[in-house]
């Protein structure tokens, strides 16, 4: 069996929240086991159990006790040999005990409660010692030195109430006493200043005395000056009295002459209305007459204007809240927006749709741009079919006009005839054509060529040029 032991536990004597294995308690203290060494036979102690284990047992080889070890080997063996306390089996320090980190990680790991009753905390047995830094519920000395054990959470009650080594004011601190005496000194100092108190007591007692009659005779004095002020205020009463009469009888007269005043001043009023009313009537139909006929100018001069706008070439399109309206393509809202113009002053009509997103084969890529031919007022004497160049042109917008590099897409009709066969019948032709890689998305928001939120497409209609083709701008290809 293994010794008994019966001084304070080497190992760790705590509240464990479940029980622990017997194989992580030491056989000689019995309790968790603190820093565990591990033996050649197998068993587990606390390090420093065994260590006075074998202390002992090399003390008594020293004063002779005869045990199973044979006297004639070497005495340097002796000392250091001794037995397992669970087998008995021979063991020598640092050759048959090793250190066993694997089961000390394990035990530190066990959850404990705090060793303060009135205590809720639990956790791990490595995060006691940060936990009994900080527990409210430990039970600590008085930092003054007094000898009391108080509850940590309790220590300020404690110094400001209980201890007798802080220091407080003299009660006859209000009285003229200065000395901060410990608390347990008190008594002996109110014996030793008895006489001192006194005085300051007596003094006290004087200037209160003489402050009590500088009060009494400023009380007597205001009591004087109030009953003077209660007769004035009783001579304002009567003035205010006789004022709120004359005001009555002046509110009366006001009545009567404004009631007289409002019968004159309706019996004018419904006069000057009859006169207006006529008056209002007349201009009314003379200015209505005049503002139709300056609509009727209005609306002349802005047609006009319109016709002379799109009867103009190039055709420049403004097209504002363009990151709008690319993200309407892009959801499949608005695919395309639509505008019109004429190729000169009695010239073509030509139809624009251009794709914020890019058609079916350019979805999310490109801007793309289609042109068709429209019935227009001045058909009858142009000459058919449709044989001009339509060049576009995405403006880049930078203010060095030397450093602009506009985007162009050449549409050459020749190579596509068929599709302006010939003079319109109906409001459209049904057949377009353009460029369906007018500018990259990439390249259209490397440059400027959105300034405020605005693209500038600018068409261009004329003869065409023999070195042009179908074709865009080479920089496109780059992305």
């Amino acid at each position: 069996m293994a010794e008994g032991n019966s001084e304070i536990p080497c190992g760790y004597d705590e509240d464990f929240v479940n029980p622990i294995d017997e194989d992580l308690q030491c056989s000689i203290c019995y309790v968790a086991i603190r820093e565990p060494v591990l033996t050649r036979c197998g068993h587990r102690f606390c390090k420093e159990c065994l260590e006075g284990h074998m202390s002992r047992y090399s003390y008594m080889l020293e004063l002779g006790f005869e045990f199973e070890l044979d006297f004639e080997l070497d005495f340097e063996f002796q000392r250091q040999a001794c037995s397992c306390p669970i087998d008995r089996e021979e063991l020598v320090d640092r050759k048959d005990v090793f250190p066993d980190k694997a089961t000390g990680r394990k035990i530190l790991s066990l959850f404990i409660r705090c060793p303060s009753t009135a205590c809720d905390w639990t956790g791990e047995l490595r995060e006691k010692k940060d936990h009994l830094v900080h527990c409210e519920s430990k039970l600590v000395e008085c930092p003054n030195g007094c000898g009391s054990c108080v509850v940590r959470k309790q220590i300020e009650s404690h110094i400001d109430n209980e201890c007798p080594l802080t220091a407080i004011s003299c009660p006859y601190a209000s009285m003229g006493c200065t000395k901060k005496i410990q608390r347990k000194e008190i008594e002996a100092h109110l014996q030793s200043t008895t006489s001192l108190h006194l005085a300051f007591t007596c003094s006290t007692f004087k200037e209160t005395t003489e402050k009590l009659d500088a009060l009494q005779k400023q009380v007597e004095e205001l009591k004087t000056s109030n009953y003077s002020l209660n007769a004035k205020i009783e001579a304002q009463k009567q003035e205010i009295t006789t004022l709120s009469e004359k005001v009555d009888t002046q509110k009366r007269e006001w009545t009567a002459a404004n009631s007289s005043l409002d019968s004159k001043l309706d019996a004018q009023k419904r006069e000057l209305s009859s006169s207006l009313n006529s008056v209002v009537v007349t201009h009314r139909r003379e200015w209505a007459a005049a503002i139709s006929e300056l609509d009727s100018k209005v609306d002349f001069q802005a047609k006009e204007i319109r016709r002379l706008t799109n009867e103009t070439s190039p055709f420049v399109w403004k097209i504002t809240g363009f990151n709008e309206v690319l993200q309407l393509a892009r959801e499949g809202i608005v695919p395309r927006i639509y505008n019109e113009f004429y190729t000169e002053k009695r010239g073509y009509k030509l139809s624009l749709r251009l794709y914020p997103d890019g058609d079916q084969t350019q979805r999310n890529r490109y801007v793309s741009v289609f042109v068709g031919i429209m019935k227009g007022q001045y058909d009858p004497i142009l000459p058919w079919p449709f044989r001009q160049q339509v060049t576009f042109t995405v403006i880049d917008q930078q203010y060095d006009l030397s450093k602009r590099r506009n985007e162009v897409g050449i549409l050459n009709t020749e190579n596509t005839p068929w599709r302006f066969s010939g003079r319109p019948t109906s409001e459209e032709n049904p057949d377009l054509d353009g460029i369906d890689r007018l500018i990259s998305h990439k390249v259209l928001f490397t440059r400027r060529y959105l300034e405020n939120d605005t693209l500038v497409l600018k068409v261009d209609v004329g003869p065409h040029d023999s070195q042009s083709d179908n074709s865009y701008s080479d920089y496109d290809d780059w992305y």
